[in-house]
């Protein structure tokens, strides 16, 4: 962990940060200069905090690959690309589902052969 990732809580005036600090100090940073550190790595990322907080909400406890992970997220959304889910009815029966990708609003739905059949 680097001093800056100790105080990107601190940075977006979260408290109980007393943790943290310490973290920084032991790392030699000093906790002003931290926090300064961190605002700059975060200056312009709120796409990708905010989708970090969605991703820690869902699964209470993240790693690093969960953070990469929602900042894929947070590119895909950008660009217009969300997770979707597809749900078949056939005669007013659901008969499957699956998540795909939307693309600015368009789903394609390619030939679906194990639906077809019932």
């Amino acid at each position: 962990m680097t001093a800056a990732a100790a105080a990107a809580a601190a940075a977006r005036g979260h408290k109980g940060t007393g943790y943290d600090e310490m973290v920084a100090r032991s790392l030699g940073v000093s906790w002003p200069s931290a926090i300064g550190q961190a605002n700059a790595v975060l200056a312009g990322k709120e796409e990708e905090i905010q989708a970090v907080a969605e991703m820690l909400e869902e699964k209470k406890t993240i790693v690093q690959f969960h953070v990469n992970e929602s900042f894929r997220r947070a590119e895909d959304r950008k660009q217009g690309i969300f997770t979707v889910g597809v749900v078949i009815y056939k005669s007013g029966k659901k008969i499957g589902s699956f998540s795909t990708k939307s693309y600015h609003g368009e789903v394609v739905i390619p030939q679906l052969p194990e639906f077809s059949k019932n």
